[in-house]
């Protein structure tokens, strides 16, 4: 009876902290209009119950010092949410701490050491992650390399990762979605059964990718049918989309440099392969494209 209600006593504490998380995560300043939105991000810290510190993306937090005060701190707009925290408790042993995160830390930086190698290097034990990031560069690597250092991971429960991924709608949806008439973009065609939409609500095309080999790709519609541009490279050199469907089919490979052609009762998506990547042990499956949208 006793085991039962520690067991029960943990999960409380699990889920307060990880609420706490979810709450702070609210106060990152971010603009959900811009083309190219950031993410809300929050990490809490906690010890045997106790509160260390936690910060949010872009805002600050507050911290427990070495002397067990109480401090304010903001962070710059474009400095992580773990850093931020970790920095503010640089004079504070963290080992066998535990923390919860919104948003998976990265494991991949253009600059400065990723936050997934900085929560190992103070010996955080175990990690609780809301969501997997959706970029495809870095996207479920951290469990790998906190795997590889005895980091215990744990998901957060699953109100909580739905609330924390509405919060995150506008990061999200540039990795699932494309809403502008022409652009280009990446994902993970491995997750989410391979799909993508392309065009802005009640004109999307949906559009769906399937493992081959480096370098090429499945596309597949098994309700339109897709077709290949034969020997054009560029949106330009197309005139007439419909043209190449005389030789559509529910599936067709496509190697970079590649222009294939979805269509629906709206019009045609022409999308030009950039980069196909499978997934290794090390990194994420990934599709780079460039499309063009035509109504009719």
């Amino acid at each position: 009876m006793i085991e039962t209600q520690n067991q029960g006593c943990l999960l409380a504490a699990q889920y307060h902290f990880a609420r706490m998380a979810v709450d702070k995560a609210k106060l990152c300043p971010v603009d959900a209009t811009r083309s190219n939105p950031v993410p809300r991000v929050a990490i809490v810290l906690e010890r045997n119950g106790t509160l260390l510190g936690w910060a949010a993306k872009g805002y600050g937090g507050r911290v427990h010092n070495a002397e067990g005060v109480e401090v304010t701190f903001e962070a710059k707009s474009s400095e992580h949410a773990e850093k931020a925290l970790l920095d503010n408790l640089v004079d504070v042993d963290l080992e066998g701490a535990t923390a919860y995160v919104t948003l998976e830390p990265c494991t991949k930086r253009n600059r400065g050491e990723p936050c997934a190698n900085l929560l190992i290097a103070r010996k955080i034990s175990v990690v609780h992650v809301g969501n997997c990031d959706p970029n495809p560069d870095v996207g479920a690597l951290a469990w790998r390399i906190f795997h590889q250092h005895g980091v215990t991971v744990r998901d957060f429960p699953g109100d909580l990762r739905n609330e924390a991924r509405r919060d995150n709608a506008a990061f999200f949806s540039k990795f699932e979605r494309s809403t502008k008439m022409s652009d280009g973009g990446s994902f993970d065609y491995s997750s989410n059964g391979g799909k993508r939409m392309m065009g802005p609500a009640g004109l999307e095309f949906k559009t769906s990718w399937g493992n081959r080999a480096n370098g090429s790709i499945h596309a597949l519609d098994y309700a339109h049918n897709v077709c290949l541009a034969k020997n054009c490279t560029e949106f330009c050199q197309i005139d007439d989309p419909g043209r190449w469907l005389e030789d559509s089919d529910y599936t067709k490979p496509v190697k970079e440099g590649e222009i294939v052609i979805f269509q629906n009762e709206h019009g045609f998506a022409l999308i030009k392969v950039i980069r196909v990547v499978t997934a290794t042990s090390t990194t994420n499956a990934e599709l780079q494209f460039e499309y063009e949208l035509r109504y009719r």
